[in-house]
């Protein structure tokens, strides 16, 4: 084994000595990024969903975003996980306390999600993350969104395509309520490569979606543009 060798692994177990490796998420002691305690309480959405927005719903009930409030440009939106209990912390941890390492973990488990085809078998040609304003962009050093799709891109071998930008600053979806979210997004987004996204279908990725407004307000816009379709895939479902 080469000198440098040696000494990197000597200079990292010391540092695992001195720091031992904690998962992200929850602080646990370990050797992964996310644990395996906190992945096994990931709370699965379910079988009984929606057709259409994927939100859990009792056999035989309309979903009542959709019967409210549908959103009316994308094909499909689909989710692994409900927002709560340790997906919760992975996600604040990842945008609040910028742990960018735990993107890699949680990308990858959303495209294991997706290899296992939830929607109606399209063939995508593209993924497209749901952009952040360059104000919030700049505040927080990353968009979220953005390592999740890459990591998606990755696995199921497509390309990302930055062809869309928020172009207005909006308030945080979290804190309006339901009939105030669609008119906080309204205008915000916009294509900046039409030729890239023409007769395509594009998944659009997103960490977490709750009314699906935003994602809806995307997919306008891509329409708008001459995309052929839009579906959209997150880590998490807030209900």
């Amino acid at each position: 084994m080469p000198y440098a060798s040696i000494l990197a692994e000597v200079g990292n177990a010391i540092l695992d000595l001195v720091y031992p490796p904690r998962c992200l998420a929850c602080g646990a002691l370990g050797e992964e990024i996310l644990c395996s305690r906190c992945i096994q309480g990931f709370r699965p959405v379910g079988a009984l969903i929606c057709n259409h927005c994927g939100r859990p719903r009792p056999r035989g009930e309309k979903c009542p975003d959709c019967a409210h409030a549908p959103a009316r440009y994308i094909t499909q939106a689909r989710a692994p996980w409900i927002f709560d209990g340790p997906l919760r912390d992975a996600v604040h941890a990842l945008k609040y306390r910028r742990k960018r390492r735990l993107a890699r973990p949680l990308g990858g488990m959303l495209a294991q999600f997706l290899a296992a085809k939830p929607f109606k078998s399209p063939n995508f040609d593209a993924v497209i993350p749901v952009p952040l304003h360059p104000k919030r962009l700049r505040e927080r050093g990353f968009n979220q969104a953005t390592l999740l799709a890459e990591e998606v891109a990755q696995e199921l071998g497509l390309p990302v395509l930055e062809a869309l930008a928020r172009t207005r600053s909006t308030q945080p979806q979290v804190n309006l309520h339901m009939h105030e979210r669609a008119a906080n997004v309204s205008g915000a987004f916009t294509v900046t490569e039409p030729k890239a996204i023409a007769g395509r279908t594009i998944l659009l990725i997103d960490d977490v979606v709750t009314t699906l407004h935003t994602t809806d307000e995307c997919a306008r816009v891509l329409l708008d543009a001459g995309c052929k379709s839009v579906y959209v895939a997150s880590l998490a479902r807030d209900l």
